[in-house]
């Protein structure tokens, strides 16, 4: 009996401390600022497991293979912008907190049928929404049937499949750019962002 009071008392603890952490302000809600290791870790495990979970009943579509064309639109208008695609960056997503991930990466780490759970729900305190509003059951299988070929897609496969031309992919990474890479390239011509030097009344410089 002694023991089971033991443990009540420990957890009792546990949660007046969480709750008093809580309103303690310490912790760094920033989106500039990573999360802790700890902190990054437990919302990971939660998530996956989560997802995992509430996916296991869903069947995946005998003629997924099939629907790859029709979820290149579908793709492109609503995983770009943040996640980017073979040759390109999403110019939203850097900075969110998490980051979002590649799906080149996701479509290697989830099963057909979590992705579909996650595209049709979201994440929860995540940037990744819901688009059951949006989209019907049948084009979000159609987007997971084109995430799912992903890793094996060349920029040049997906600028053919979305119709969106042929990007310039000599430092693209799935995702990001190299930017340092881009600066050494004799063929690529930057910017000229110094100002111009002032001129003088006559005129001259």
């Amino acid at each position: 009996m002694k023991y089971l009071i033991g443990a009540l008392a420990i957890i009792g603890l546990g949660v007046v401390g969480a709750i008093l952490y809580s309103y303690s302000g310490i912790y760094d809600v920033a989106a500039t600022q990573p999360h802790t290791r700890v902190g990054a870790w437990f919302l990971d495990n939660t998530m996956h497991h989560s997802v995992r979970a509430r996916a296991d009943d869903i069947e995946v579509p005998e003629d997924l293979q099939q629907r790859v064309t029709r979820g290149a639109e579908h793709f492109r208008e609503t995983c770009v912008p943040c996640h980017g695609a073979p040759g390109t960056h999403g110019e939203a997503g850097g900075d969110m907190r998490p980051e979002p991930p590649p799906l080149r990466a996701a479509a290697e780490e989830w099963e057909p049928n979590e992705v579909f759970w996650i595209v049709k729900h979201g994440i929860k305190m995540t940037a990744m929404p819901s688009f059951a509003a949006l989209h019907s059951d049948d084009e979000i299988w159609d987007i997971v049937a084109f995430v799912e070929q992903l890793p094996d897609m060349s920029p040049e496969r997906y600028a053919q499949l979305t119709g969106s031309g042929t990007p310039d992919v000599r430092h693209s990474v799935f995702g990001r750019e190299d930017p340092e890479q881009v600066k050494s390239d004799p063929e690529v011509t930057l910017p000229n962002t110094e100002k111009p030097a002032e001129k003088d009344q006559s005129g001259r410089q």
